[in-house]
């Protein structure tokens, strides 16, 4: 099979004209809320309709775009992009949530990739399975695993978790509860329970280690509020042998302390890997993500906010 970065020249005449091409079809690109009765569905250009759950209603000071009600449209476009026009045959979802962006891989018109979703959750989980049952594009091609990606394999073992943070070892209660001014922020934004532990048996893997056994992916969604400082190290195997597009997020320092990782650390493996960057100037809203390249010495490497990367 053709890797991607020969897939992205024979597509394109260079890398500007793909930057160009992407951040064009960002300020293209249109979602549209379909509700008949009490069913919410989501169309996007070029897919098949997804289950869509009415957004959750926000304080007046939350300062989140109000097109992310639409949830994530700019990492919905580019991975719209990528496989609109690329050849993409396994996509894996990590940290799938909802199984969102499972269901946008795999409702993509024409496509018949094979979607590999990894939520850690079993109430999580379970909920995917539920939802992918009754989404007809999906049967076949999305397998749901409860699992959760480290930097080596360990087997199905017991781990905790939060609503967003993950664990292998139990947390003192300072390390897993939030700053004070964080638990309002996301207050303001519904979500009540980010600071509640839970416990659960799930698989304990690596994108190396699951790779070996299912096949390489050539898109990787990767969403997991900070463990990507486990993750990505688990990865880099795959990273420079099979370098698929990866489309993450990269969370401040702050978040990443507690697992001994910076920005910078991170984002030097994935260019030490061979890979080329880009960023959005806002992750949230379609009209306003500019693409911008990234390279070692970028302010998008040092700056400390949560910014979506993809990588090629």
């Amino acid at each position: 099979m053709e890797q991607p970065t020969q897939r992205i020249l024979a597509a394109f005449s260079d890398e500007d004209q793909f930057l160009h091409e992407l951040d064009a079809y960002l300020h293209q690109f249109t979602m549209q809320r379909q509700v008949s009765g009490s069913v919410h569905r989501l169309k996007i250009p070029g897919h098949d309709s997804i289950a869509f759950w009415p957004p959750k209603k926000r304080s007046a000071f939350s300062r989140v775009a109000p097109s992310s009600d639409l949830y994530e449209a700019v990492t919905t476009a580019a991975m719209s992009f990528l496989l609109d026009r690329f050849r993409i045959d396994n996509v894996w979802d990590i940290g799938a949530y909802s199984g969102y962006f499972s269901m946008v891989a795999a409702s993509k018109t024409g496509s018949t990739s094979t979607v590999h979703a990894f939520e850690m959750d079993p109430r999580r989980s379970k909920n995917i399975g539920l939802t992918l049952a009754g989404e007809p594009y999906a049967q076949g091609r999305v397998q749901n695993h409860l699992a959760g990606m480290s930097d080596h394999e360990e087997g199905e073992r017991t781990v905790w978790h939060t609503r967003n943070d993950f664990y292998e070892t139990k947390p003192t209660e300072k390390e897993f509860q939030e700053s004070v001014w964080r638990r309002l922020k996301f207050r303001m934004r519904g979500m009540h329970d980010r600071n509640i532990l839970h416990e659960a048996k799930v698989l304990v893997t690596s994108i190396d280690s699951f790779a070996e056994r299912h096949g390489a992916p050539d898109l990787i969604k990767l969403d997991v509020d900070g463990y990507e400082a486990k993750v990505i190290p688990g990865a880099l195997r795959t990273f420079r042998e099979k370098r698929p597009f990866l489309l993450f997020e990269l969370h401040k320092s702050e978040r990443l302390a507690r697992l001994g990782a910076t920005r910078q650390g991170l984002m030097k493996m994935l260019f030490d890997c061979g890979y080329r960057a880009a960023t959005f100037s806002d992750h949230h809203d379609c009209t306003k993500a500019k693409v911008e390249r990234v390279t070692p010495d970028s302010p998008a490497v040092h700056r400390e906010k949560t910014d979506l990367f993809l990588l090629y």
